[in-house]
């Protein structure tokens, strides 16, 4: 369900949720992180900063967020299933 809230709010793209997503970046599941930091890469800047942020970061968030980076960065898909 997190992960689904994550994608929606992405979608939508409102700068006003970067707070409630980069939340949903520490949590155990890395479905959750994963959809958050796709969703964070989609709104842009301020996503995207936080994302950068995240990514300097310690943590389960830090590769998960480096990773969407790179994606976004690439122009290419956002197959973060790797990202551990």
């Amino acid at each position: 369900l997190r992960a689904t809230a994550a994608e929606a709010l992405g979608r939508i793209g409102d700068p006003d949720s970067v707070p409630a997503l980069a939340a949903g970046m520490t949590a155990g599941d890395l479905r959750v992180r994963t959809a958050c930091a796709d969703a964070l890469a989609s709104i842009v800047p301020e996503g995207r900063e936080r994302l950068g942020l995240l990514g300097a970061s310690a943590g389960p968030a830090a590769p998960v967020a480096r990773a969407a980076l790179d994606a976004v960065s690439a122009d290419s898909p956002r197959a973060l299933a790797g990202a551990r």
